[in-house]
């Protein structure tokens, strides 16, 4: 009777492919330890597959239940015989198996497979898969005997009590190492990896144990891994990835990774890894700097659309977390599609802050891109240019990682909702200087800064050129002679939407009285052209072209219907709060921060006076109006010229 002792080889120390490699296993095998008893055991089957694991060291340990299966050369009663490990085994890089294996020749060669399975009785032609399809497994250990296995050959004398076999590994190891850490991808969470090339390194492979070779069932097949992750695979932290593949010479195969993020951004990374795929070897591939890559042009992102993932065209786009962004470059018509001509490019025109919250600009397929970091919170606008560096048309970027479309007021019943703060901010809070948002003539789309102190009359400290108190703020030298200005409206010359079309950082105050009467940043402009700008009656299913809302929102249509029952639901004006706090009698309150306006461009009455545009015109007059409280105690709704640049509340359409 015989005992068979089985050695498995330890993988040596990592090298590197894009980061490390790790060497090849030699196939001599150590004395093997002695069988004081000479017993040959048969042992029940536990389970049908096991796996060994590695130690730090890479040392393979044997663990209770593993199995193999085994064949002694030309001896068809001694073919896939199962073997398993004896106890005293367990936990051991060195492992004895025993099982009904009955030589019956003093000399014979045996081949063996680990794991066990019902591969057949001809030892050429044992069939086994590498998984092109594998659920993520971030320790080394869980891959073998799960997408790994192990041969082994021996030419071994009846005559001894004890014999040895070397087992090796057919398979390369690879460790995929993604690091989004310093990404703007950073906060998002990885659902799947893949990696395709021009050759086959997954699928079925016919191993032939008599030469200890592994071949590719279809040579023409398994050219794609996928590798699917949890909800832990935050992009924050490194994440390991270990797969077993074929060895593949891929030097010059070319290979294409796709990192998809469960908010359904993609990462397409080229890669020509310069390297032959060896069995009993040990890769990482590293993937740490993810936006240097997609800079060099030897990755790119699939971005998420704002237009057709956001809601539709507007020109205002809400981004929440940090990523690449694209939108269409038209006209932000709900119902119709007018493209923009002579665009040849676009570029960030302005950002609050001391550096521009938007990167990466590009136009290309009529479609603007452009990347944003997580955790960024202001406002950018992104500008549309021809070849001569004029401006087309311009968009609004608000970034803020809370959601500013969760109404929570009703107004008029429970169908007519405004959003939770002012268009541009990127807080709530009472007394915060960052609920005061944005600025806005009435009738035009583009935003003009806010101020930086909450609860004081700025006007003293502020010029027609946006000094003193306006938040800080960057302008793009690209756009040349664009910065925060204020002129008269005389200067538009003889078409005022082109003029502020192509100057939305000018803001145009009433100077001469032009046809539409005095109070007016229009100059040539008919009052019912100035009115159609936003005003839409009571229909509030429509937007104008120049509504400057979020998709799916729009100027408040009118104001009896926006702010109802205004005055009673007041709750009285506190200097704490710089604003009021509005009820509508249902339960429902919303904050209204005392932002002030801005007049001939200055900043006005902060911390004094809620002022609020409506769509809609008093009667009779070119005075859209507005919800109004001026120095905490005249409340109600009053007409306000279009030359003043005010907050916006947003209506859900």
């Amino acid at each position: 009777m015989y005992k068979l002792t089985l050695y498995a080889i330890t993988f040596s120390a990592a090298l590197g492919f894009a980061c490390s490699e790790s060497g090849g296993m030699d196939e001599t095998a150590p004395p093997g330890p002695q069988n004081p008893s000479g017993d040959f055991h048969l042992t029940a089957a536990i389970n049908p597959i096991t796996r060994t694991e590695l130690t730090d060291a890479s040392t393979v340990i044997w663990k209770a239940g593993d199995k193999l299966s085994a064949w002694i050369d030309g001896d068809a009663s001694n073919a896939n015989v199962e073997l398993t490990l004896t106890p005293e085994s367990d936990g051991q890089p060195v492992g004895r198996f025993s099982g009904p294996l009955a030589p019956s020749s003093d000399a014979f060669t045996l081949y063996a497979v680990y794991p066990y399975a019902d591969y057949g009785s001809d030892p050429v032609a044992v069939t086994r898969t590498v998984p092109a399809e594998v659920e993520r497994r971030s320790d080394v250990n869980e891959v073998i005997g799960v997408s790994d296995f192990m041969l082994g050959r021996a030419s071994l004398s009846g005559a001894d009590d004890e014999h040895t076999i070397a087992f090796s590994h057919p398979l390369a190891l690879l460790n995929i190492v993604i690091d989004g850490s310093n990404s703007i991808f950073s906060d998002g969470v990885i659902e799947s990896f893949t990696m395709s090339a021009g050759k086959t390194f997954v699928g079925d492979v016919v191993c032939n144990l008599k030469e200890k070779s592994i071949a590719a069932a279809d040579p023409e097949a398994g050219r794609t891994l996928k590798i699917n992750y949890g909800a832990d695979a935050v992009m924050s932290a490194p994440q390991n990835a270990w797969v077993a593949i074929m060895p593949a010479d891929l030097t010059d195969a070319g290979c294409t990774f796709v990192l998809t993020l469960t908010n359904g951004q993609q990462i397409t990374f080229t890669v020509d890894p310069k390297v032959a795929f060896r069995a009993q070897t040990r890769y990482t591939l590293t993937f740490d700097d993810i936006d240097g890559w997609i800079s060099r042009k030897k990755a790119a992102a699939k971005s998420y659309d704002l237009v057709a993932d956001g809601g539709g065209r507007a020109n205002c786009y809400i981004v929440r977390n940090g990523g690449y962004f694209k939108f269409a470059a038209d006209y932000p018509d709900r119902n119709k599609t007018y493209e923009l001509t002579g665009v040849t490019g676009a570029d960030w025109l302005w950002s609050t802050g001391d550096q521009p919250l938007v990167a990466n600009l590009g136009y290309g397929s009529k479609n603007i891109y452009f990347t944003v970091r997580p955790g960024t919170e202001g406002n950018a606008v992104i500008a549309a240019r021809d070849d001569a560096g004029n401006i087309v048309w311009s968009w609004h970027i608000w970034m803020t990682t809370e959601d500013p479309l969760t109404p929570t007021h009703y107004t008029r019943g429970n169908t007519w909702l405004l959003t939770d703060r002012n268009l541009g901010a990127t807080s709530n809070v009472q007394g915060d200087a960052a609920s005061y948002g944005l600025y806005y003539q009435w009738g035009r789309k583009d935003p003009f800064p806010g101020v930086n102190t909450a609860g004081s009359n700025a006007e003293s400290s502020e010029s027609a050129q946006f000094s003193g108190s306006t938040q800080a703020f960057v302008i793009n030298d690209a756009f040349s002679g664009h910065t925060f200005k204020s002129v008269r409206n005389s200067a538009m010359g003889g078409d005022d939407l082109a003029f502020v079309t192509a100057n939305p950082t000018t803001f145009v105050h009433f100077y001469q009285q032009g046809s539409t009467g005095t109070n007016t940043w229009a100059y040539n402009l008919t009052a019912d052209e100035l009115a159609a700008l936003w005003n839409s009656a009571t229909d509030k299913s429509k937007k104008t072209i120049y509504d400057p809302c979020p998709a799916g929102y729009c100027v408040p249509v009118n104001n009896s219907y926006a702010w109802q029952n205004w005055t009673a639901g007041l709750v009285a004006f506190e200097p704490s709060l710089s604003g009021v706090v509005y009820s509508n009698g249902a339960g429902n309150t919303s904050y209204y921060p005392a932002a002030g306006y801005r007049k001939s461009g200055q900043a006005s009455n902060v911390g004094y006076t809620c002022a609020y545009w409506a769509a809609n015109m008093k009667s009779g007059t070119i005075t859209p109006y507005t919800m109004w409280c001026y120095n905490r105690s005249s409340l109600g709704n009053s007409a306000q010229p279009t030359q003043y640049g005010l907050p916006v509340r947003c209506m859900k359409q």
